[in-house]
């Protein structure tokens, strides 16, 4: 979905083991971003441990919350 300049989304990042060795899984991590002006948005700093893959999920943020 495309964003406006300055519209705020709400993430939650899992990780998610893959292959068959166990991985030691984080805590969900969760958050509130701002668009840049251009509806573009980072989330820096989440990591991926071991052998896992990140699963993202985005949503639009309620207006008043």
């Amino acid at each position: 979905f495309k964003l406006a300049g300055g519209q705020e989304v709400v993430w939650e990042a899992r990780n998610v083991p893959v292959g068959p060795k166990p991985v030691t899984t984080v805590p969900v991590r969760t958050g509130r971003v701002r668009a840049d002006r251009t509806g573009l948005f980072t989330l820096a700093g989440l990591t991926i441990p071991g052998r896992s893959a990140l699963v993202i999920t985005v949503r639009r943020a309620r207006r008043g919350r």
